[in-house]
C-alpha cells in the first residue's frame, strides 16, 4: 500500500500579495490586508500594523486582488471589506468607511456600488 501525499499549489493557498524589498520578499496573505492607498504609482500596503510600499499602479494591483476580501472604494483606495467596522454619510454621495483598527477613509460615489459588501 503506497501513502500518496497531496502536493500543495498555489491554487489551494490563501491568495497572498508578494512585496520585494531589495534582497528580501514578503508574502502578506490577501485577507490579512486592512486596506491599501496609493501615492503615485507606489501602493502602500496596511496590515498588522505595519505599511509596506508595492511599486505599482492602482489599477495593475487591483487587476491581481481576490474582491472577496478586497474592493476599491475610492481613486486611491482599495479596503479590505472584512475590515469596515461603520459606514457614515458624507456630502455629495460620498462615505466616511471606519475600519475596526479606527484608520477611517473616504468611499467616492463613484463606487458607492461595493455598499452591498458592507451590508
Amino acid at each position: 500500500m503506497t501513502n500518496k501525499r497531496k502536493t500543495i499549489t498555489a491554487r489551494d493557498q490563501a491568495p497572498t500579495l508578494e512585496i520585494r524589498d531589495g534582497g528580501q520578499t514578503t508574502w502578506i496573505p490577501q485577507e490579512k490586508i486592512d486596506w491599501i492607498d496609493a501615492a503615485g504609482d507606489y501602493m502602500c500596503i496596511h496590515s498588522g500594523g505595519q505599511t509596506h510600499i508595492l511599486r505599482m499602479t492602482m489599477k495593475k494591483l487591483e487587476e491581481s486582488l481576490n474582491v472577496d476580501y478586497l474592493q476599491r472604494v475610492h481613486r486611491s483606495t482599495i479596503v479590505n471589506v472584512n475590515q469596515v467596522r461603520e459606514l457614515q454619510a458624507h456630502i455629495n454621495g460620498e462615505y466616511f468607511l471606519t475600519l475596526r483598527g479606527g484608520h477611517t477613509v473616504k468611499m467616492s460615489r463613484t463606487y458607492k456600488d461595493k455598499l452591498r459588501f458592507f451590508s
